[in-house]
């Protein structure tokens, strides 16, 4: 569980805040705007910091699950010693049918990095198993 900054009494189960914490300061930016108010200076740290804790969270748990995975940095047409594995992948649509949440807030979550993926050819690839553990760990 994480204890959000200044909101020390709520804890949030990490899971909840790598998901949702990168997308909560723009929503409460655009809800504060359409009052025709600012966002509280202490309510943007708190929500920044949130985000950068749920961007740390998942980048912590990509790397406990690929860090047996080895990867290449060769161009395609050369040989090369340690082969990347290849791996099933899932796209947009599919990512957020199973974690249940629009196809926009995948690609901007692959974008910020927050939701591991590669740009192929403009089109965001995921790695499948991944994909479906996170959405195990969501429900």
């Amino acid at each position: 569980m994480i204890v959000p900054p200044g909101l020390e009494g709520v804890l949030w189960p990490r899971r909840l805040v790598a998901l949702y914490g990168p997308d909560l300061l723009p929503l409460v930016e655009r809800e504060y705007r359409q009052d025709g108010r600012q966002v509280p200076p202490d309510l943007r740290k708190v929500l920044e910091e949130m985000a950068e804790m749920g961007r740390e969270y998942l980048l912590a748990e990509v790397a406990k699950r690929t860090s047996d995975v080895r990867t290449c940095s060769h161009p395609v047409d050369t040989e090369c010693s340690s082969p990347t594995p290849w791996v099933p992948v899932v796209y947009t649509q599919q990512v957020a049918e199973k974690l249940g949440i629009g196809a926009r807030a995948v690609q901007r979550r692959a974008a910020r990095g927050t939701l591991p993926a590669t740009l192929v050819d403009g089109a965001w690839q995921f790695d499948a198993a991944a994909v479906d553990r996170l959405a195990q760990e969501v429900k």
